[in-house]
Protein backbone atom coordinates (compact mmCIF):
# COMPACT_ATOMS: atom_id res chain seq x y z
CA UNK A 1 0.00 0.00 0.00
CA UNK A 2 2.86 2.38 0.82
CA UNK A 3 4.47 1.75 -2.55
CA UNK A 4 1.17 2.50 -4.33
CA UNK A 5 0.87 5.83 -2.51
CA UNK A 6 4.51 6.60 -3.32
CA UNK A 7 3.89 5.93 -7.02
CA UNK A 8 0.79 8.12 -7.04
CA UNK A 9 2.62 11.02 -5.39
CA UNK A 10 5.62 10.61 -7.71
CA UNK A 11 3.56 10.57 -10.90
CA UNK A 12 1.47 13.49 -9.71
CA UNK A 13 4.64 15.60 -9.62
CA UNK A 14 5.92 14.20 -12.92
CA UNK A 15 2.73 14.94 -14.88
CA UNK A 16 1.81 18.30 -13.33
CA UNK A 17 1.59 21.25 -15.66
CA UNK A 18 0.11 24.71 -15.66
CA UNK A 19 -3.49 25.27 -16.72
CA UNK A 20 -2.61 28.21 -18.92
CA UNK A 21 -0.16 27.59 -21.72
CA UNK A 22 1.28 30.99 -22.56
CA UNK A 23 3.51 30.24 -25.54
CA UNK A 24 4.98 33.68 -26.15
CA UNK A 25 7.70 34.12 -23.55
CA UNK A 26 10.40 36.53 -24.64
CA UNK A 27 11.01 38.55 -27.78
CA UNK A 28 12.44 35.62 -29.71
CA UNK A 29 9.27 33.55 -29.38
CA UNK A 30 7.06 36.52 -30.28
CA UNK A 31 9.12 37.13 -33.42
CA UNK A 32 8.79 33.49 -34.50
CA UNK A 33 5.10 33.17 -33.53
CA UNK A 34 5.89 30.78 -30.66
CA UNK A 35 7.64 28.17 -32.81
CA UNK A 36 10.71 27.62 -30.63
CA UNK A 37 10.10 24.01 -29.66
CA UNK A 38 12.27 22.49 -32.40
CA UNK A 39 15.23 24.86 -32.06
CA UNK A 40 15.39 26.35 -28.57
CA UNK A 41 18.43 28.30 -27.46
CA UNK A 42 19.04 30.45 -24.44
CA UNK A 43 17.43 30.50 -21.06
CA UNK A 44 13.85 30.74 -22.38
CA UNK A 45 14.10 27.15 -23.61
CA UNK A 46 13.14 25.95 -20.11
CA UNK A 47 9.58 26.99 -20.97
CA UNK A 48 9.50 25.17 -24.35
CA UNK A 49 12.08 22.41 -24.64
CA UNK A 50 14.67 21.91 -21.87
CA UNK A 51 16.94 19.98 -24.25
CA UNK A 52 18.01 23.40 -25.54
CA UNK A 53 19.89 24.03 -22.29
CA UNK A 54 22.74 21.95 -23.69
CA UNK A 55 23.42 24.62 -26.36
CA UNK A 56 24.11 27.26 -23.74
CA UNK A 57 27.50 28.61 -22.79
CA UNK A 58 29.38 28.51 -19.50
CA UNK A 59 27.80 31.65 -18.03
CA UNK A 60 25.06 32.27 -15.52
CA UNK A 61 22.00 33.84 -17.11
CA UNK A 62 18.75 35.25 -15.83
CA UNK A 63 15.54 35.80 -17.80
CA UNK A 64 12.56 37.73 -16.42
CA UNK A 65 9.36 39.16 -17.81
CA UNK A 66 6.00 40.53 -16.78
CA UNK A 67 2.99 41.25 -18.94
CA UNK A 68 -0.72 41.91 -18.82
CA UNK A 69 -2.24 39.17 -20.98
CA UNK A 70 -4.30 40.65 -23.83
CA UNK A 71 -3.47 44.07 -22.33
CA UNK A 72 -5.95 43.43 -19.50
CA UNK A 73 -4.85 44.79 -16.12
CA UNK A 74 -6.52 41.95 -14.20
CA UNK A 75 -4.58 39.18 -16.06
CA UNK A 76 -1.00 39.50 -14.84
CA UNK A 77 1.60 36.98 -16.03
CA UNK A 78 5.15 36.84 -14.63
CA UNK A 79 7.98 34.44 -15.39
CA UNK A 80 11.67 34.01 -14.73
CA UNK A 81 14.37 31.50 -15.47
CA UNK A 82 17.85 31.11 -14.02
CA UNK A 83 20.34 28.99 -15.94
CA UNK A 84 23.36 27.52 -14.22
CA UNK A 85 26.60 27.40 -16.23
CA UNK A 86 28.01 24.20 -17.66
CA UNK A 87 31.07 23.15 -15.74
CA UNK A 88 34.10 21.86 -17.69
CA UNK A 89 31.97 21.13 -20.79
CA UNK A 90 29.93 18.46 -19.06
CA UNK A 91 26.97 16.98 -20.90
CA UNK A 92 24.48 18.19 -18.25
CA UNK A 93 22.82 21.61 -18.08
CA UNK A 94 20.43 22.80 -15.37
CA UNK A 95 17.98 25.68 -14.90
CA UNK A 96 15.26 26.68 -12.48
CA UNK A 97 12.18 28.62 -13.56
CA UNK A 98 8.87 29.91 -12.27
CA UNK A 99 5.66 31.13 -13.85
CA UNK A 100 2.77 32.95 -12.20
CA UNK A 101 -0.59 33.83 -13.73
CA UNK A 102 -2.79 35.94 -11.49
CA UNK A 103 -6.40 36.93 -12.10
CA UNK A 104 -7.43 39.71 -9.79
CA UNK A 105 -9.88 42.53 -10.09
CA UNK A 106 -8.94 45.30 -7.67
CA UNK A 107 -11.43 47.78 -9.13
CA UNK A 108 -14.77 48.93 -7.77
CA UNK A 109 -17.66 48.80 -10.22
CA UNK A 110 -21.23 50.04 -10.14
CA UNK A 111 -22.54 46.66 -11.31
CA UNK A 112 -20.62 44.33 -9.01
CA UNK A 113 -19.37 46.49 -6.14
CA UNK A 114 -15.92 45.91 -4.70
CA UNK A 115 -14.17 42.87 -6.15
CA UNK A 116 -10.76 43.35 -4.58
CA UNK A 117 -8.64 40.24 -4.19
CA UNK A 118 -7.40 37.31 -6.22
CA UNK A 119 -9.99 35.43 -8.25
CA UNK A 120 -7.49 32.76 -9.27
CA UNK A 121 -3.75 32.29 -9.10
CA UNK A 122 -1.50 29.59 -10.49
CA UNK A 123 2.19 29.22 -9.83
CA UNK A 124 4.52 26.68 -11.40
CA UNK A 125 8.12 26.14 -10.29
CA UNK A 126 10.29 23.93 -12.48
CA UNK A 127 13.72 22.37 -12.34
CA UNK A 128 14.97 21.71 -15.87
CA UNK A 129 17.71 19.37 -17.00
CA UNK A 130 19.21 19.08 -20.48
CA UNK A 131 21.52 16.21 -21.49
CA UNK A 132 23.81 15.99 -24.55
CA UNK A 133 23.60 12.55 -26.15
CA UNK A 134 25.54 13.25 -29.34
CA UNK A 135 27.54 16.24 -30.51
CA UNK A 136 29.75 15.98 -33.57
CA UNK A 137 30.55 18.09 -36.60
CA UNK A 138 27.35 17.34 -38.49
CA UNK A 139 24.68 16.76 -35.89
CA UNK A 140 23.58 17.09 -32.30
CA UNK A 141 21.15 15.11 -30.23
CA UNK A 142 19.96 16.05 -26.77
CA UNK A 143 17.06 15.36 -24.45
CA UNK A 144 15.61 17.28 -21.57
CA UNK A 145 12.94 17.16 -18.92
CA UNK A 146 11.24 19.39 -16.36
CA UNK A 147 10.30 18.52 -12.79
CA UNK A 148 7.30 20.73 -11.99
CA UNK A 149 5.56 21.88 -8.85
CA UNK A 150 2.11 23.40 -9.40
CA UNK A 151 0.10 25.48 -6.95
CA UNK A 152 -3.41 26.61 -7.92
CA UNK A 153 -5.76 28.83 -5.93
CA UNK A 154 -9.33 29.69 -6.78
CA UNK A 155 -11.45 32.15 -4.81
CA UNK A 156 -14.66 30.92 -3.18
CA UNK A 157 -17.76 30.83 -5.35
CA UNK A 158 -20.50 33.43 -4.95
CA UNK A 159 -23.11 30.68 -5.06
CA UNK A 160 -26.17 30.35 -7.31
CA UNK A 161 -27.81 33.49 -5.87
CA UNK A 162 -24.68 35.61 -6.37
CA UNK A 163 -24.73 36.92 -2.81
CA UNK A 164 -22.22 34.47 -1.30
CA UNK A 165 -24.78 32.11 0.22
CA UNK A 166 -24.37 28.43 -0.65
CA UNK A 167 -21.03 29.13 -2.30
CA UNK A 168 -18.11 26.72 -2.29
Amino acid sequence: MKSLISYIIFFQFVYSQVFSDISFIGSRSVASAGSLVANPKGEECVFYNPAGLTYSDENFSFFYGKTDVFNQKFLTYQYFAFKFPKINNLIHSFAISAQNLNTDYPFDTDDFGSLSGDLSRETAVSLSHGIDLLKDRHSTLSIGYNLNYLNFYQAPSAGPEGDGSDGL
